[in-house]
């Protein structure tokens, strides 16, 4: 296999992690980090802060660089979006919960779960 396109330099690393822990561990390797809240929704600020905080650079003048990386479901009305992200949310609640599915279920299946008071929080 040849990659295209060639080039003649490494691509940038970055660390997608969604806890203090991997903030932590892209400081200490010196990487980027992004942030997933699309994963955990909170603490985020906070561990892009201690990552920047305590980066220590793996090359001579390296910088810490930070994102975050989102879930966005868009369409023509908010109903509709929120409507279509149920589909996510169902899928993200079954899987946090060790329950896998083969592919997204239609937004009729979310929407009829019957979600506990702490499954609708989350």
């Amino acid at each position: 296999l040849t990659a295209s396109p060639a080039i003649s330099s490494a691509p940038e690393v970055w660390l997608l992690g969604s806890s203090g822990d991997s903030a932590m561990l892209a400081a200490e390797r010196g990487v980027s980090f992004a942030f997933a809240q699309f994963i955990n929704g909170s603490g985020g600020a906070s561990y892009v802060r201690d990552y920047k905080e305590t980066f220590t650079p793996a090359l001579p003048g390296g910088k810490p660089s930070a994102m975050v990386a989102i879930f966005v479901v868009c369409a023509k009305t908010d109903e509709e979006a929120q409507r279509l992200a149920s589909s996510f949310d169902y899928q993200f609640l079954l899987l946090e919960q060790g329950r896998f599915s083969a592919g997204i279920a239609p937004p009729e299946k979310a929407l009829a779960y019957p979600y506990s008071e702490v499954e609708r929080m989350r």
